[in-house]
Formats: C-alpha cells, sequence, structure tokens
C-alpha cells in the first residue's frame, strides 16, 4: 500500500521536476562534500567519486543502511553487516548529519532482530562469542 501511494505522488510531477530535485539535492551534497586537489585532478576525481558510492549506497531513512556490495552488486542478497559504522559514519558525520543519524537509527531499530537472528544461528546470548 505505501509503495503505491509513494508511485502515485511520484507520477503527479513531471520528469523536469524530478531532475531539478536531484540537481538541488547533489548540489547540498557537494556543497559539504566535495574534496579538491587542484594539482592532483585524477586523485580529487578519484576521491569524490569514491564519495559519490558512500551517498548512492547509504540508506536515507532509518528503513535501510548500506547493501553490502553498494552499486556493485547484489551478491549478498540484501544482507547488511555490522561494521558499516565503521566507514560510513564517520563521513556523514561531518557531512550530512542527517544520513548518520538515520544509520544509527536504523541500527537501533533491527538490534533485537539481529540479536534474535545470532540466537537462532547458535551464538550465545544472541551475540557473537569472542
Amino acid at each position: 500500500q505505501i509503495g503505491i501511494e509513494l508511485l502515485s505522488k511520484v507520477l503527479k510531477e513531471d520528469v523536469a521536476f524530478w531532475f531539478k530535485s536531484q540537481e538541488v539535492y547533489l548540489n547540498k551534497f557537494w556543497k559539504y562534500s566535495k574534496i579538491s586537489i587542484p594539482a592532483k585532478p585524477v586523485v580529487e576525481q578519484s576521491l569524490n567519486y569514491s564519495i559519490y558510492q558512500l551517498l548512492a549506497s547509504a540508506g536515507k531513512d532509518i528503513h535501510s543502511n548500506i547493501a553490502a556490495k553498494g552499486l556493485s552488486g547484489e551478491g549478498y542478497e540484501g544482507h547488511y553487516f555490522w561494521d558499516t559504522e565503521v566507514y560510513m559514519l564517520p563521513f556523514f558525520t561531518l557531512t550530512n548529519p542527517e544520513i548518520a543519524k538515520n544509520l544509527l537509527l536504523f541500527r537501533h531499530e533491527t538490534l533485537d532482530d539481529s540479536k534474535n537472528r545470532a540466537l537462532e544461528m547458535g551464538h550465545k546470548n544472541g551475540e557473537e562469542s569472542l
């Protein structure tokens, strides 16, 4: 039902509206995220491409996080790994605190389910044995 409502909302606007919305969103993102290294354009391009991968891969709400393979494929079939925050959270904390907040809220919202799944998989107390 939510998907149908969302699709109906999306279809009320023309493609020019969505292109403009994306342009505004990305301009705001790059204002705080772009790395500039004029003397090393290839390095600059590589770093900014990596930054774009972070943006494209990160969940933007509390109902999603980052897929294990990001844009590179679906090989992990929707699994989430618990090291996401190690490499995602520091970047977004500095450049886009709203995404950082949502990454943490996702973890908070899924912690009990993750512990229950760990128990099902044979881990003591729902946690990895150390």
